[in-house]
């Protein structure tokens, strides 16, 4: 196929998996009155859409139907079929309905389109360019992950997340394992992948999951600008804010810090090239979810909260993390919210407790719990994963990051506005709002589980928690950066000054921003295209597939062959195949982790690496010729069968 065939069938099969389904179930949960503006409705039918196709599929595997093209087509007209014939009865029973739309969409000045589209347009082609180096399959994360998205076209079945590992028994000897369950993969993180392959026929060693991961990045963006001008249009309402806050500024100031500004910063740009692709998802629904809510309490809407509903626990089937993140910033903002509407208590939470009851949110969550504990529980939750993740402190969780550290990864702009954000938003004169909880709520909480997780009894790596910041303290400086801007032009106050010295603030704040905590990313944009050495990696992969046995036992170097983890997706035997030595620092890290690996690649001569490659079986070894290939090519025992720039393979004579 071309490339522009396998684009046009990767758009289609995405709209028709995701988009319309989507906005059908939107139009379920919502009523008439409700309207939406075209780039609401754009994000929450995507993300409503990924839930239908995850939990359908899942349904459909359980029920021992096979993933084919066409079950998946039958799948999705079935779901069309029943959200129309529900639309019809709707529309039937509201016919005679008078009611009129209560909310209306989001309107731009004809200045503020054009600068809308200027900035979408400049963010895309940088985005574009920073991931014209990683566009083809070369991250590990991603191969990882698409290991079981291949294997779930393959086979047509829900893969079962196991891996064998290297053992050691009573006896001393070594040996592989059974196969163990692994509880750090989510289906909901393999089925999209999946679908659009098998309903499109794009193959996994295209640039499609990567252009998949840049769809969700640019979703994410607009589910921040949508979010930032609906908690803007709650600040009009009060006098304090109305003259700065104007949806309109505060949208495309979002669109700007997060968009061109922000775009190589790290880590958004890092996670759709790295293939990371649970945080992507999760970048995407966060903001998304976090709107439903504030919908939902702000303008008493049961259908809102019930889309809140359904995108959290959809969720929860894609990233674990993420869920976790979202559930703190809920809790946070409640609490937030109850501090904030004290003197009126009983009446807040009448008033939550009347939109809890509403036939819409039960029945979401009815149907939920039934799916979760009837159907398919998470296999975080199976593993108990969570215990893990509260568990006993270390050395690399608990402890937090350094505020240093913060800005290192968040860019010093970033955290210096948002802190100044945080204390803005605070401080203001009416705060009863539900736009100063979540934005209290969100980024406080995650700078508390970021500089003192012992707190909160918070056993997970900082840094991971740490990449969750960029959201809310983002938002937060688009909110001190547009108030002190405005004050500095506003003539009531007296702070106004000079056109001349608003403009030098500007200017001084424009390129502070922007060279801030973008030197890594802009780093990897000098650097060499990992492309033709991943292509190297792929055949020699294809070598090995054609002529190893299925006796045969294969060990690869992961420090020094690009895209080596899409080696698996060759064989589809088993996940840890083929063996893999890994970085170096993780065995120094982890005493009890198996040695053999690092053994018969560094030093596959001595007498513990003979022992492993005996014990083991491993007969087949796969490196790196810049790097490890002394001790191979001087041994009798070892086989050179193959050999490119980047690649050498030999074989062990057992």
């Amino acid at each position: 196929m071309t490339a522009f065939t396998d684009t046009s069938l990767f758009l289609i099969a995405t709209g028709a998996l995701f988009f319309i389904p989507g906005w059908l179930l939107l139009r379920l949960f919502l009523d008439r009155e409700c309207r939406l503006s075209p780039l609401e409705t754009w994000i929450f039918s995507f993300g409503l859409g990924l839930g239908l196709l995850i939990f359908g599929m899942i349904l459909l595997g359980l029920a021992g139907v096979r993933f084919t093209p066409v079950s998946l087509s039958l799948l999705v007209l079935s779901l069309l079929a029943v959200m129309a014939g529900g639309l019809a009865l709707r529309s039937r029973l509201e016919k005679h309905s008078e009611r009129t739309p209560s909310v209306p969409p989001l309107l731009w000045s004809r200045r503020g389109s054009i600068l809308f589209v200027s900035l979408i347009v400049l963010t895309f082609f940088i985005k574009t360019l920073y991931l014209s180096h990683a566009v083809l399959p070369t991250s590990t994360d991603l191969g990882h992950h698409m290991y079981w998205s291949q294997l779930i076209t393959t086979t047509g079945l829900l893969p079962l997340y196991a891996k064998r590992d290297i053992v050691t028994g009573t006896d001393g000897a070594y040996s592989l394992s059974d196969p163990e369950p692994i509880a750090d993969f989510i289906i909901g993180e393999h089925l999209p992948f999946a679908a659009i392959s098998l309903l499109s026929g794009v193959g996994f060693f295209t640039a499609f999951p990567i252009v998949f991961l840049f769809l969700m990045n640019l979703l994410a963006l607009l589910a921040l600008i949508v979010l930032a001008r609906t908690l803007a249009e709650s600040f009009t309402e009060s006098a304090s804010a109305q003259t700065f806050f104007t949806p309109e500024r505060i949208a495309l100031a979002t669109l700007f810090f997060f968009g061109p500004l922000y775009t190589l910063a790290s880590p958004q740009a890092k996670f759709v090239s790295g293939g990371v692709v649970g945080n992507t998802l999760g970048n995407f629904f966060i903001p998304l979810i976090i709107l439903a809510y504030f919908r939902a309490f702000r303008d008493k809407r049961g259908d809102f909260l019930a889309l809140g509903f359904f995108l959290t626990f959809t969720l929860a089937y894609i990233h674990h993390l993420s869920t976790l993140i979202t559930l703190f910033a809920l809790i946070a903002t409640v609490v937030v919210a109850l501090f904030f509407h004290f003197q009126t208590l009983r009446e807040t939470l009448r008033t939550w407790f009347t939109l809890f009851i509403q036939p819409k949110p039960l029945l979401v969550t009815v149907l939920a719990c039934l799916f979760f504990f009837l159907v398919a529980m998470p296999t975080y939750i199976e593993q108990s994963a969570v215990g893990t993740a509260l568990g006993t402190p270390t050395k690399t969780t608990r402890t937090g990051l350094s505020l240093y550290q913060v800005t290192f990864s968040s860019g010093e702009a970033r955290v210096a506005f948002g802190l100044a954000g945080l204390c803005l938003i605070a401080f203001l004169r009416d705060k009863k709002r539900y736009a100063s909880a979540v934005l209290i709520g969100w980024g406080g909480i995650l700078l508390l589980m970021t500089l003192f997780p012992h707190l909160l009894f918070i056993n997970i790596p900082s840094n991971r928690i740490g990449a969750y910041l960029s959201f809310p303290l983002g938002l937060l400086a688009v909110f001190a950066f547009v108030y002190g801007f405005a004050t500095l032009q506003s003539e009531r106050r007296r702070l106004a000054l000079p056109g001349i010295t608003v403009f030098l603030f500007s200017f001084v704040a424009f390129f502070f921003s922007v060279g801030s905590g973008t030197y890594d990313n802009g780093q990897s944009l000098l650097a060499e295209s990992k492309a033709l050495s991943a292509v190297e990696t792929f055949r020699a992969s294809r070598y090995l597939a054609e002529h190893v046995g299925p006796d045969d036992l294969i060990l690869k170097d992961h420090n020094y062959i690009v895209g080596d983890a899409w080696m698996k997706l060759f064989f589809l035997r088993d996940y840890s195949y083929p063996l893999s030595r890994g970085f170096f620092k993780r065995y120094e890290d982890n005493p009890n982790r198996e040695q053999c690996t690092l053994l018969m690649i560094s030093v596959p001569n001595t007498a513990r690496g003979e022992k492993c490659y005996t014990e083991t079986g491993t007969n087949i070894v796969v490196v790196n010729p810049k790097f490890d290939i002394t001790p191979f090519e001087k041994s009798s025992r070892f086989t050179r069968v193959y050999a490119t720039d980047n690649i050498h393979i030999y074989t062990r004579k057992q």
